[in-house]
């Protein structure tokens, strides 16, 4: 998945390569509204459409989970699934989206349908989503921060969170664990910048003296790691510190 912004709306762009790691140029599959409910886009293939608890058709497929607007006010998390193989296509023929059933075969193909599986905080944030064979678990992963202060929203301190399901839907009513927090976790002054506090500034000269807010939290998930015995989950991610604007390599232990 791309994203852009096209004036002042944003795009987002599926596109697909035999070789990802060729350098050469990507195929075009399609481009999705600029309705923004699709913006950050995390995707998970899996075999059929009954591992993801939501269907007894055998398909194989890709669940979408995307992060955008729900309207001009609220921001939201918003449930797709993508059929394969992958063919040049328009979305409106072929991607279903979450309207509130719990049947897939029942999601319509009309992104206006597509209703939010959980609110969040207004502004950007990534999010990141994987299915996790130990503990027969979903997690999505997103950022509660932003620094903003023309829109009066600075929440530098707030944490990544994580939601842990049996199945995607399941995931709109599942607690936001806080995988990260800066003052919890000790990181102002050491690795992660505040004004009058440190000397961990990176940015050009010219740019606003921010403290450092968690940003982009993306889930490493091959290098899970998971105890039965102790049902303790290690999860491990890259984030960014925003200030200094470096990746951080990140792991937190659960119990479940």
């Amino acid at each position: 998945m791309q994203n852009f912004v096209a004036g002042e709306r944003v795009v987002s762009y599926l596109t697909a390569s035999d070789d990802p790691r060729g350098g050469g140029p990507f195929e075009l599959v399609f481009r999705w509204s600029d309705t923004g409910k699709f913006w950050q886009v995390a995707p998970w293939v899996i075999e059929n459409a009954a591992a993801s608890g939501m269907s007894s058709r055998p398909q194989q497929g890709v669940l979408l989970l995307g992060h955008g607007a729900i309207d001009s006010d609220r921001d939201g998390v918003h449930l797709a699934w993508l059929s394969l193989p992958l063919l040049p296509m328009s979305p409106d023929m072929s991607v279903r989206y979450f309207d509130g059933s719990p049947d897939l075969d029942t999601w319509p193909t009309d992104l206006a349908a597509a209703i939010p599986l959980w609110e969040t905080l207004p502004g950007y944030t990534s999010v990141s989503l994987a299915w996790l064979e130990g503990p027969a678990r979903w997690i999505a992963l997103y950022s509660q921060a932003l620094v903003d202060p023309a829109q009066g929203i600075p929440r530098a301190r707030r944490p990544v969170v994580a939601r842990i399901a049996a199945s995607p839907l399941s995931l709109a009513s599942a607690d936001e664990i806080p995988l990260f927090a800066p003052c919890r976790d000790g990181a102002y002054g050491n690795y992660m910048h505040w004004p009058d506090l440190d000397n961990l500034q990176n940015d050009p000269p010219g740019m606003p003296n921010d403290p450092g807010w968690a940003y982009g939290a993306f889930l490493l998930s091959k290098l899970t790691e998971w105890d039965p015995q102790s049902r303790r989950l290690g999860v491990h991610y890259v984030m960014s510190t925003s200030r200094p604007y470096q990746v951080q390599l990140m792991r937190s232990v659960l119990t479940l």
